[in-house]
């Protein structure tokens, strides 16, 4: 796979006010994010912004648990533990991100990448969701990376 692409996008939550211009953008989300979008703001940005598919609800499922499970599964030959899973905060905040060990050799052949933490697991809570990027980045399968 290309540089860059990406064989499935999820988008877990919603932070702008209820904006979810970009939803489109993804396969999967979940009902949380769904049931935050504010239709009339999203519709307005997709239309001044000509980009109408960006606003199109992705298949979306109760949890992060599940939502991440049909997405790895939909993956075909990739088992889970060989999946390459990028996991950032938002859009606007890219300096750090958490990865998966598939990406061990690429990140380790980057100057401009520093390892922040080394191998955890991704856990979800009892409610079958992940906590939140800043809460995972402070307890933490996924090392987090930060541009130099």
């Amino acid at each position: 796979m290309p540089p860059g692409e990406s064989k499935r996008n999820v988008i877990y939550n919603c932070e702008r006010h209820g904006n979810a211009t970009g939803i489109g953008l993804a396969e999967f989300t979940t009902d949380r994010l769904v049931a935050k979008i504010d239709l009339h703001a999203t519709y307005i940005n997709v239309i001044t912004g000509q980009h109408i598919s960006a606003a199109a609800i992705p298949m979306h499922y109760p949890t992060d648990k599940q939502v991440l499970g049909i997405a790895l599964e939909s993956l075909g030959l990739i088992e889970p533990e060989d999946a390459r899973v990028c996991w950032i905060k938002n859009t606007l905040e890219l300096g750090e991100v958490e990865v998966s060990t598939a990406y061990a050799d690429q990140v380790k052949g980057r100057k401009d990448l520093e390892v922040l933490t080394s191998a955890r697991s991704m856990a979800v809570g009892g409610d079958g969701n992940l906590p939140t990027f800043d809460a995972f980045g402070n307890e933490g399968r996924l090392g987090s990376v930060a541009a130099k």
